[in-house]
């Protein structure tokens, strides 16, 4: 059974996850991306280009998970933190560079923070990929200077963040992007086209309408980088969603899984906390017990991983288990309150994986355990009905394998 995935579609429900980054402010990547479609557009450059440029306009945060770093890129006092910005620029580069579909659009996500003045000094800035890298960060910096105001009042600050962009002209960027830019911006429906409501509808055709598919050893690839800038939000959680999808792979094996469904499994195990980029830094990394309100915080993860997994077509089942990996057999998990018999089997393979993988590893608020302990934790929680008894006693007759592939630090596939 073969499955083809539109690479457009995909990326632009998986792309969610990047805009969960913000905290509150969820719409950054799609924004930047509408910006810049708009102005490459006018700039005449050929459809395959503008679907390009949505593309890595939508992936042009990829390198960034933290919520603290992204702060400082919405700073009011208007300085623009260019070197921190090349920083996550450089790794976006490294994880799209390793993927061959996003290969080509590499480069661009690497310069996306270049100031035109030192983007003229290398080659790429006569290459329509240099241009595309500076509109992007002309499109980004406004997008920034818009998150400032209120929705409702954003044409009363056109004229403002105008002025700023062409005090920018020749030294951050391109003069003929900013040109274009300008004239765009006497319009109100551009700044009103800005709107949450109205962003997706704007984008689709840009981002589908080529057609290009994914296979789905492709999309395990994929999901490998999320996994990574996932698993990169945290010194605590290295390696955490690899370990998940490898400890997940291997118990429904030995629980006659069939083989297409041990693909999709990894997949989820790779994608399980893709919510978890919306945790703000200080939560996720606290060193002692959360608090309720900090906890309500926690729990809202598995329910963003539902909806953003939910949007792909073809993950209807890679969704469920993936964001059901903290509900329990006796209705006490979250975020739906499951309970037998409607946890199938794959979900509570996710889950038992998840709890072996996180006690295996060290947290800022306790250290690792060693196998022995984990599982003790484990029957407990198979006493109290929060895991269930079958796949627990796959961990307990596998337990060096699943210690084994809990430390792991295997590197991302190759395509």
């Amino acid at each position: 059974m073969s499955m083809l995935f539109d690479i457009g579609e995909i990326t632009l429900s998986l792309a969610d996850s990047l805009d969960l980054v913000g905290v509150n402010r969820n719409y950054h990547g799609k924004r930047v991306a509408y910006l810049a479609v708009e102005i490459g557009k006018h700039v005449g450059w050929p459809e395959f280009a503008i679907h390009d440029l949505a593309l890595a306009a939508i992936l042009h945060d990829f390198g960034l998970s933290s919520s603290l770093e992204f702060g400082e890129f919405s700073r009011k006092d208007g300085e623009y933190p260019v070197s921190l910005g090349k920083k996550h620029a450089h790794k976006g580069w490294l994880l799209l560079n390793g993927f061959y579909p996003y290969s080509h659009l590499a480069p661009i996500v690497l310069h996306h923070h270049t100031p035109w003045r030192e983007l003229r000094e290398i080659a790429l800035a006569d290459s329509i990929a240099g241009m595309m890298a500076n509109c992007i960060c002309l499109a980004d910096f406004v997008e920034v200077s818009i998150s400032h105001y209120p929705d409702l009042t954003i044409l009363y600050h056109t004229w403002e963040i105008s002025k700023k962009i062409e005090t920018m002209s020749g030294s951050m960027f391109d003069p003929e992007l900013v040109k274009i830019f300008l004239k765009l911006a006497r319009s109100d429906a551009f700044w009103l086209n800005l709107d949450p409501r109205y962003l997706v509808e704007r984008l689709k055709p840009w981002l589908t309408q080529r057609h290009i598919m994914l296979d789905l050893p492709q999309v395990r690839q994929l999901a490998h980088l999320f996994a990574e800038v996932v698993d990169s939000k945290s010194a605590f959680t290295a390696r955490h969603s690899l370990g998940v999808s490898q400890i997940s792979r291997m118990l429904a094996k030995n629980l006659s899984v069939p083989a297409y469904t041990l693909d999709l499994l990894e997949i989820a195990g790779l994608l399980h906390d893709i919510g978890k980029l919306r945790i703000p830094d200080e939560i996720l990394n606290k060193p002692g017990p959360l608090t309720q309100e900090e906890m309500s915080v926690i729990r809202r993860h598995t329910f963003d991983t539902y909806k953003i997994l939910n949007g792909v077509k073809g993950f209807w089942g890679i969704a469920e288990w993936a964001a059901f990996h903290h509900e329990a057999p006796n209705g006490s998990g979250y975020p739906f309150g499951l309970a037998d018999p409607l946890l199938c089997l794959e979900a509570r393979i996710i889950s038992t994986a998840d709890i072996f993988q996180a006690l295996a590893q060290h947290r800022p608020y306790r250290s690792a355990m060693p196998p022995e302990q984990i599982m003790t934790v484990m029957q407990g929680f198979v006493t109290q009905g929060k895991l269930s008894p079958v796949t627990v006693e796959v961990v307990q007759n596998n337990l060096e394998e699943c210690h084994r592939l809990a430390l792991q630090q295997e590197s991302i596939p190759d395509p």
